[in-house]
């Protein structure tokens, strides 16, 4: 907490509550309402620190800048109450008039911190750093599997439908008049007659006795041939799919751990004192 000459003393509490308790502390001790003032989100801002804070915000004037500034509030830590303010955390101002110290103490008793518990306002500072252990995904290809692939013969029954064309024999008998002349002689004598009228079909042909004609009826004789055809292809390759995967795994991460031994005051964000342990005996 601020300990200088200036006679306000500053609180930034992270915890509208703490702050509330800590402005009831100061009042018990004595501390006047026209002396504190509290700033934060639902809470009424006046006095002082309504001033203080409308300057942050860019509303007040040069002179109440640098009356505050002349008090011994710098301009960098005015900046640094104006983020902590637009953070959302609680301000508390007190003005002192020789009771900084005790003023200082009540804050810090509840948590609060100033622009001075930065770290380059630190003696003897020293960074202490944590670790934790991160899933590092690592990818390289695996075999998995193959895939083997082979032709084979299947035999199966099919039936297709031909046109077949065959003869059949056709016998016609046809009767004629006994009183009738010559059918040749009628033939070649008489030119008046139809064509037709008793005339052959085809050629005329005599048989003797003990002969025999001979006839051949044909038909059509189907000769089933195989022959192999393409019928469809199968094309193989391989592509690349994306996919996300999702793994889980343990890992490690520091904490810090604060002991005290004595009459130590600490003081730091989200750190109060009375929950640092004292170190026990080894």
């Amino acid at each position: 907490m601020e300990t200088t000459e200036s006679p306000i003393v500053v609180g930034v509490f992270r915890e509208r509550a703490l702050a509330e308790q800590a402005v009831d502390e100061l009042r018990h001790a004595g501390f006047r309402d026209d002396q504190i003032r509290y700033s934060g989100k639902g809470a009424m801002a006046g006095g002082l620190l309504e001033t203080l804070m409308s300057k942050f915000s860019g509303q007040g004037d040069g002179s109440v800048f640098d009356a505050l500034t002349e008090q011994g509030i710098p301009k960098d830590e005015l900046e640094y109450y104006q983020h902590e303010y637009e953070r959302g955390s609680a301000i508390v101002t007190v003005q002192s008039y020789g009771r900084q110290q005790e003023a200082s103490d009540i804050l810090s008793r509840f948590g609060a911190y100033d622009a001075r518990s930065r770290a380059e306002y630190m003696q003897d500072a020293r960074t202490i750093q944590l670790r934790e252990e991160v899933l590092q995904p690592r990818k390289h290809p695996v075999e998995i599997g193959e895939v083997f692939i082979r032709k084979v013969v299947v035999t199966e029954e099919r039936t297709i439908t031909v046109s077949v064309m065959r003869e059949e024999l056709v016998i016609e008998r046809r009767s004629i008049a006994t009183d009738s002349v010559d059918a040749s002689d009628q033939l070649s004598n008489s030119p008046d007659l139809p064509d037709n009228q008793d005339q052959p079909i085809g050629k005329l042909v005599e048989i003797g006795e003990g002969e025999v004609i001979r006839i051949p009826i044909r038909t059509e004789q189907v000769m089933i041939e195989k022959r192999p055809v393409v019928i469809e292809e199968l094309v193989v390759g391989k592509r690349h799919i994306q996919e996300t995967r999702r793994f889980s795994g343990t890992v490690q991460r520091e904490m810090p751990h604060i002991e005290r031994e004595g009459n130590v005051n600490i003081r730091g964000d989200n750190v109060d004192v009375e929950d640092v342990p004292v170190r026990s005996e080894q």
